[in-house]
């Protein structure tokens, strides 16, 4: 795929680029490529695209001014017109309005931050990346919320714990993504960001192995009892010692092989090529009648924790969901993973204490959480297929293999701790 410079250029978006100057420690913003252009022959950094701004007639656009500090030498960035009238009562020299952001909450939250240490210019920093803003906070920042949104274009974003690629047109986009200088991939059907697995690279015989965090893996990987080589910039495999991807009789049907060219192939055990859908562990291979993969769809199951704050702290009865949650939390996973469509774990809380099947009272003399008839009420509930019964390691071995989920609730003696995603 061929990358054009600073990504796609849209014409319902202006680019925000950022640069750095690493003698004063300040990051620029501006719409204006000349003056990006003017600082880079100056010695400043490229950093490419920040965000992007909505055009000036647009409906939802929300001015975002630029403020200067001569003393400081450092530059402001603020959607609060107040704001901006105080720091110019101080001293400040108001620049105008460095670009749009989006009115409303739907848009993509742009953190600010502000360093106490800093006697110059660097002293506040706007971010899209949470990890940046909450790395910042550990060095001594002071997080000062969201300064505003930015429209969804040409970024990833994290909607109800799924991964959502917005294309330069702000919609929407499946398939390849280029972002941050990493490939990624979004399956159309199931409309989940592919992990751990193996996908064609469209258009070509080569195939790309995106790992557990969604990004096409580059160099040296081994990747279950093989080793494989991809390149390092385009991510495409290059070779592999064994060939063999899948293989073990033991616990598949198939045998799907990528030779040292990348391409991907798929047999039956007497190694006759099969056409059509094969499903193995949590993907399902198209194939050609030359058996070779010309499609691969991976069915992913969301990480959800009951102590997420965005439901963690939501009340429920006479505590929080963080407390008694962690039924309904894994039913949300086990239902994503089954139906691949969104469940909230809040809603399923709400169900089962609507039909009485979730004790939120410290004060009746009953446990709080679920009933022990909780789960197979709301698996009916929901249409879910689900069993309650006793199953033994074989018939759990069948259920894991056909793409089942098995979940296994405790009854404990002492009270777990909800603050950690591992003793709860």
């Amino acid at each position: 795929t061929e990358l054009k410079p600073y990504s796609e250029v849209s014409p319902l978006y202006d680019r925000v680029f950022r640069v750095y100057n690493p003698y004063s420690s300040e990051h620029f913003y501006t719409r204006d490529e000349n003056e990006r252009d003017i600082l880079i022959r100056g010695g400043w950094k490229d950093e490419k695209v920040a965000w992007y701004s909505l055009k000036e007639d647009d409906p939802h656009a929300e001015p975002v001014y630029r403020l200067y500090n001569p003393n400081a030498k450092d530059h402001l960035y603020t959607k609060d017109e107040n704001e901006r009238k105080v720091l110019v009562e101080l001293g400040w020299k108001a620049e105008g309005i460095a670009w749009y952001g989006q009115k409303g909450v739907d848009g993509e939250p742009i953190y600010r931050c502000y360093n106490p240490n800093a006697k110059a210019a660097g002293a506040h920093h706007l971010m899209r990346s949470t990890n940046e803003y909450n790395t910042l906070a550990r060095l001594g920042w002071k997080q000062e919320g969201i300064s505003f949104y930015a429209p969804k274009v040409n970024t990833i974003v994290d909607e109800n714990g799924q991964a959502v690629w917005y294309d330069e047109t702000g919609n929407p986009s499946y398939g390849e993504a280029y972002y941050d200088g990493e490939w990624y991939y979004f399956d159309s059907e199931t409309q989940r960001e592919v992990k751990n697995a193996f996908v064609k690279v469209p258009y070509t015989e080569k195939a790309r192995y995106y790992g557990d965090n969604g990004k096409a893996v580059s160099g040296s990987k081994k990747i279950g009892s093989h080793s494989y080589i991809f390149d390092n910039a385009t991510r495409h495999l290059i070779y592999n010692g064994s060939e063999s991807v899948f293989g073990d009789n033991a616990t598949s049907n198939v045998v799907i092989k990528i030779d040292k060219a990348g391409t991907m192939h798929i047999y039956d055990k007497a190694l006759n090529p099969i056409c059509g859908d094969v499903r193995v562990n949590n993907a399902v291979y198209t194939a050609d009648g030359n058996g070779v993969v010309v499609r691969t769809q991976v069915y992913n199951v969301p990480h959800y924790f009951q102590t997420d704050p965005r439901w963690g702290n939501v009340p429920f009865g006479d505590t929080t969901f963080r407390h008694l949650g962690c039924v309904p939390t894994v039913l949300a996973m086990a239902y994503e993973g089954v139906t691949d469509q969104p469940y909230s774990p809040l809603d399923i809380g709400y169900a089962l204490v609507g039909a009485g099947k979730l004790n939120a009272s410290l004060t009746n003399g009953i446990p709080i959480g679920v009933e022990g008839d909780g789960i197979m009420w709301a698996a009916q509930h929901y249409g879910i297929e689900a069993r309650g019964d006793y199953l033994d390691q074989l018939e759990i071995t069948k259920v894991l293999k056909a793409g089942g989920f098995i979940s296994f609730t405790l009854a404990a003696r002492t009270p777990l701790n909800p603050d950690t995603r591992y003793d709860h």
